[in-house]
């Protein structure tokens, strides 16, 4: 009978078959207090199964499964724990929204859309659980910044929040602080921001300058880099300007928006 009544039940109004659910629990002589939380996961079925839509053809009932929705359903009427196929534990298909996709969006764009924004790679990697070590591991988070974060084009800011030339702020990322500058009006630099001297930040947040000056030994460079003074260049007399170069990043715009690299090899962004 349960099958008779569950069989139905994702592709229907999760309300026409409560009363027939009602039954169900009276005759199994289900814990009432329990049947709240049995319809919450009932209901839960219904809304998956129109909020996933349709799966590369198929309705998402068939792709769950249905025996594998009926046996969870059976085990919390007889109250037990459920035991799923392990054909049934997890679906292996690309799953879409049923409407508008992104590219109709571009289409309607007034102004003509970049190549790359057409271009789909989407790639199904699995569903099986992520291990918690992943967000725990040292060797794990090491890995990442070696291979991710320090070869990665990493957007740091807009233009707009460093319209003048002069204008500067900080950008932080992992361990690493980037100095981004407004050297002139057609340009934008990173530098690392710290000072050759003693490893000083040249700065702690957002502003306007003339030049870059170290806060605590004077040590000054002008907007593109360049070595420009230090306070008593008797006591550096061992220091060469050329030397004292401030190291640049890879810096460059797209969209309005500010990408830094901190890979010399790294491809060029519009790449």
């Amino acid at each position: 009978m349960l099958e008779s009544v569950l069989v139905s039940t994702p592709q229907a109004p999760f309300a026409a078959h409560k009363g027939s659910l009602v039954w169900v629990l009276g005759c199994r002589r289900y814990i009432f207090w329990q049947a709240d939380r049995f319809f919450g996961f009932v209901q839960d079925l219904h809304l998956m199964n129109q909020f996933h839509g349709s799966c590369r053809g198929q309705k998402a009932s068939k792709v769950f499964g249905l025996a594998a929705q009926f046996s969870v359903l059976r085990c919390f009427v007889e109250q037990r724990e459920p035991v799923l196929k392990e054909s049934d534990k997890a679906f292996d298909i690309h799953a879409r929204f049923e409407g508008e996709s992104y590219q109709d969006i571009l289409d309607r764009d007034t102004r003509a859309v970049p190549e790359c924004l057409r271009v789909e790679q989407a790639q199904y990697l699995g569903s099986d659980p992520v291990p918690a070590s992943h967000y725990t591991s040292v060797d794990r988070f090491d890995q990442e910044v070696e291979h991710m974060w320090m070869r990665a084009w990493q957007m740091a800011c807009r233009v707009e929040e460093i319209p003048e030339v002069g204008d500067y702020l900080v950008y932080e990322i992992i361990d690493k602080s980037v100095l981004l500058v407004r050297s002139a009006p057609d340009r934008i630099q990173a530098f690392y921001n710290a000072c050759l001297h003693r490893g000083r930040k040249l700065a702690l947040s957002a502003g306007n300058k003339t030049e870059l000056k170290c806060p605590f030994h004077g040590f000054c460079w002008q907007l593109n880099g360049d070595f420009k003074s230090c306070p008593t260049p008797w006591d550096y007399q061992h220091l060469d300007a050329e030397t004292l170069q401030l190291p640049e990043l890879k810096a460059d715009t797209w969209g309005g928006f500010v990408f830094v690299s901190f890979d010399e090899a790294a491809p060029p962004l519009m790449d």
